[in-house]
């Protein structure tokens, strides 16, 4: 037996169990009575293998029971999990806008590493990635929040007791068990500005029985949109691509000094029926002329939120089939249906890409039948020394030019995507104990998850389509001869569709037992080993695939399959009655990429009762996603100048390398002119996994039984980092002399008498593993038990997380340093005030999100938020609780930038637009 200490346990209890009720302020029973700590069962902590009689490790962990869920106001476990106070970098949420089967999904991005460094787990086994987002992040949006009896966050790096992805942290959700009767829900959400309302209806039951339980529970959820309009700062939002549309005009060079080689730009213009004030014209009511194109108001149709409509079903049961055997299932199931609107289609004109008008085009706006008004341009020539140079004479552009046209294809209706997002998870192990090791506890089980995401989108435009009816002039598109037919308009209108789907199963086995004794008691070990099997697949539809699709981000077919085999074993052993030190070490062996050996090693220190120090030092990976390895590789063709070309060649022969000549000089194809060059973009199968070093250190105090307060440091490193580099940095850093960005680069032999670098063939930007992100901060939690007689009872929390650095090196070789554009909120925390009387309870949380930087000279910042949250409840005497609450009770916009921001003008990942959100719940006890 362990040597127990009472006092050390409830400081324990209270950090992992109750201090987190700071995440929403919710009041807590956990510093329990001694007995009840006492009386712990035996079981898993996230972040350990080692069966516990206690939930203290050296990890910092924070809990959200399910009393701090309801107290929240939520109605989806991914809005409760983005409240921690360490996901200050933001996340991403399930919103309108976005493409590739993520319309629906939500996320977790602790410390700012991403989602997919993040790793979830459903009672400590793997969550099942989305098909959407690549198959590289799950989505929280697929547990039902009725399912979920407490969150458990491990802060700290746990690739060594769980492999890839748990470099920033782990999200665990356990789900209810051994529930009794049958209890339901129904809750009402109006927020007081336009759109967001939500209602949610659940029910959760149990049987118990002496050979086992059954716990099941159904959920539905709905929340509707908000569209930008509906909020005064995210109203309008100007592009460029406008309808009526706006054309840039190019013709031969009629100086009389030329000509040039090439086409000379005339001017941009804007369709005249463009109005000069929005929301004037009730042909065009989203569009304005702002020099010097026709603009369209896109917020104006557009939604910022998603519609979300999901419904689960789950079950968990176990059996005792011996003495000693327990059998044990998990069934799941989700439909989560999403649904977003986009403003119509723009269509971006010039080669490349569609569309353009020849000039011989009799519906061209540029031809002086049409009543254009020509153009006066100064004339261009040549000095002595072959720099081009303005002349004192002028010449008219008559017309008509070669357009390539900016469009917007209004006519053809919205873009409205709708995403499905289905899962089917199940489990079934069996568990139990035998003698070996005088007493040991084991467990097998065999997991299946399969994920499919269906992404429809209708209202895209065929690029081909619409060049084709420019060119046969069927479609007058600035109505030079009559009117722009919206019948013409709708028959290039195409619908698109991606298929997405992740299929995985996954075995393990667990051994834990007591072997050797020293003077702080017996050692603990934990073995096992797991197997894991995985498909994915993405399927876009054949035009996307081809790039004939305007309105949508298209992509690449992925087909991949991988098996990962893993052993680990863990130690926890107490050197001293006061010391312990837990050891742990993971070996993963991947099929498609290698094998990586993660350790890692914790220490707690009890120098009194009251007072806790911990730390810890681990080893982290992150595998490729398969998207990354097996996208189909393709060919593109990117527009940069050839660096390193135009440093070595001399194209007038006269001894000046032609990066210091004026590039006006030089016609197409010239290596100082922006070329396009063929690329290969795509999967790279040579990749590897991206690693990590993580640590930290930090101590619990207890003065009083009621007062707990914990500082956590924490440091993270992570290196090989997998990006794609711009085709012109490539070409800069070629020039620099860099072998790494030189290997990338295929160019032919040079040319006599030319001693330069060679026409370049081709230049490869797959996937590469570049270098990565460095981070440290602060965690700081505290709670205080206090009442009064005749008040009731109170507790006071707080959660606060503060980021001391986040430095990033794009390429390798670079220093670490401040990102610009790096969005970052150095502070984000949650202080809460609970209190209970009688029948009745009451919780207030103020939530904190610091000012939002971007890093750059300009000193770009969004301010400080602040918002409320209050909930009242009652416990009636039938066996049913009436909660009336308000998130956000001072109605609170967030943090905008109309001047220096784009629109929506507010950052959706740190904020949201909801504004008061009033809600009222029932639940039975039935």
């Amino acid at each position: 037996m362990h040597k127990r200490n009472p006092i050390r346990d409830a400081v324990s209890v209270a950090l992992t169990g109750g201090l987190a009720a700071a995440l929403t302020g919710a009041p807590s029973t956990v510093l329990a009575q001694d007995e009840d700590v006492l009386e712990q069962p035996r079981q898993y902590v996230t972040g350990s293998r080692i069966l516990r009689s206690t939930t203290e490790t050296s990890s910092p962990i924070t809990t959200i029971t399910r009393e701090q869920i309801d107290t929240s106001g939520n109605v989806s476990i991914s809005d409760v999990i983005r409240n921690i106070s360490a996901n200050n970098f933001g996340s991403f949420y399930e919103r309108s806008g976005v493409a590739g089967g993520a319309l629906g999904n939500s996320g977790v991005d602790l410390r700012g590493l991403g989602s997919g460094r993040t790793l979830v787990l459903l009672d400590g086994r793997r969550w099942a990635n989305s098909a959407g987002r690549d198959g590289a992040v799950a989505n929280l949006n697929l547990i039902p929040i009725v399912a979920v009896e407490r969150i458990e966050v491990l802060r700290d790096s746990a690739s060594a007791i769980y492999g890839s992805d748990a470099i920033a942290g782990v999200i665990n959700v356990i789900m209810r068990k051994d529930f009794e009767g049958v209890h339901m829900g129904v809750q009402f959400s109006r927020p007081t500005q336009d759109g967001g309302n939500e209602d949610q209806a659940n029910l959760v039951g149990g049987v118990t029985s002496a050979k086992g339980n059954i716990t099941f529970g159904v959920d539905y959820s709905r929340k509707s949109m908000i569209f930008n309009g509906d909020r005064t700062f995210s109203a309008t939002g100007l592009s460029s691509f406008g309808f009526p549309g706006s054309f840039n005009g190019t013709s031969p060079d009629l100086s009389p000094g030329g000509p040039f080689s090439g086409s000379r730009f005339i001017s941009t213009m804007p369709d005249p029926r463009c109005p000069t004030t929005l929301g004037t014209s009730s042909t065009f009511p989203d569009s304005v002329f702002v020099a010097p194109r026709c603009r369209f108001n896109y917020a104006a149709t557009s939604a910022s939120d998603a519609r979300i409509k999901r419904q689960s079903v789950f079950l968990k049961a176990d059996f005792d089939v011996g003495a000693d055997t327990t059998l044990f299932t998990r069934v799941l199931s989700t439909q989560n249906e999403s649904f977003g609107r986009y403003a119509p289609t723009p269509q971006v004109g010039g080669t490349p890409f569609l569309p353009t008008m020849a000039a011989s085009n009799p519906n061209n706006p540029t031809n002086p039948a049409a009543g254009f008004v020509p153009v006066m341009l100064p004339d261009l020539g040549l000095d002595a020394m072959g720099n081009v140079i303005t002349l004192t004479t002028s010449t008219a552009y008559t017309g008509p030019f070669n357009l390539s046209i900016f469009y917007r294809n209004v006519p053809g209706g919205f873009r409205d995507t709708t995403v499905d997002d289905d899962l089917l998870d199940i489990v079934l192990g069996v568990e139990g104990s035998m003698d070996l090791f005088n007493g040991s506890e084991w467990s097998v089980a065999l997991q299946s998850s399969r994920t499919k995401a269906r992404d429809t989108s209708v209202g895209l435009a065929s690029r081909d389509g619409l060049n084709d009816r420019i060119a046969d002039g069927s479609f007058d598109i600035f109505a030079v001869n009559g009117p722009t037919s919206p019948t013409v308009a709708q028959s290039f209108v195409v619908d698109g569709f991606t298929d997405a789907e992740t299929y995985s199963v996954f075995g393990d086995a667990t051994l834990n037992f007591d072997a050797g004794e020293l003077a702080g008691g017996p050692v603990s070990w934990a073995f096992g080993l797991e197997y894991e099997d995985t498909e994915y697949r993405s399927d876009f539809d054949a035009i996307a695939n081809a790039g004939g699709i305007d309105g949508s981000a298209g992509g690449d077919d992925v087909m991949g399959a991988r098996t990962r085999f893993s052993a680990f074993g863990e130690a926890l052993v107490p050197l001293l009655s006061n010391i312990e030190i837990d050891l742990a070490v993971r070996y993963d062996d991947y099929n498609d990429f290698g094998n990586e050996v993660s350790p890692k090693i914790g220490v707690a220190y009890r120098p009194v009762d009251q007072l806790l120090i911990r730390g810890t030092y681990g080893e982290g990976f992150r595998a490729p996603d398969m998207d990354q390895l097996y996208s189909t590789q393709s060919q593109s063709f990117n527009g940069a100048i050839d660096t390193l070309g135009c440093a070595t060649t001399d194209f007038n022969g006269n001894g000046i390398p032609d990066n210091q000549e004026d590039s006006s000089l030089f016609g197409p194809g010239h290596p100082c002119i922006s070329t396009q060059y063929n690329n290969l973009t795509g999967g790279n199968p040579n990749l590897t996994a991206e690693t990590s070093e993580n640590y930290g250190a930090g101590f619990v105090w207890s003065p009083t039984e009621d007062v707990v307060i914990g500082v956590d440091y924490y440091n993270i490193m992570l290196d090989q980092e997998i990006g794609v580099v711009p085709l012109q940095t490539i070409l800069e850093r070629e020039a620099a002399g860099d072998p790494f960005f030189s290997s990338l680069v295929t160019r032919n032999p040079p040319v006599p008498p030319l001693n330069n670098a060679g026409q370049i063939i081709n230049v490869t930007r797959t996937n590469s593993n570049l270098s990565g992100r460095e981070t440290d901060g602060v965690d700081i939690n505290g709670s205080w038990n206090f009442g009064f007689d005749a008040a009731g009872d109170f507790r006071a929390t707080a959660t606060w997380t503060h980021v001391l650095n986040y430095d990033v090196s794009i390429l390798p070789g670079d220093p670490f340093t401040r990102l610009n554009g790096q969005l970052e909120s150095d502070d984000k925390g949650v202080i809460g005030l609970g209190w209970q009387r009688g029948d009745f309870s009451g919780q207030l949380n103020w939530n904190y999100t610091g000012e939002i930087t971007d890093g750059l000279a300009s000193g770009w910042m969004l301010s400080a938020w602040s918002t409320f949250d209050l909930q009242v409840s009652w416990d009636t005497p039938w066996q049913g609780r009436l909660s009336v609450g308000a998130r956000n009770l001072t109605d609170e916009d967030p943090p905008v930038d109309l001047v220096g921001g784009d629109s929506p003008y507010f950052l959706n990942t740190f904020h949201n637009i909801y504004g008061r959100v009033p809600y009222v719940r029932y639940e039975q006890d039935l």
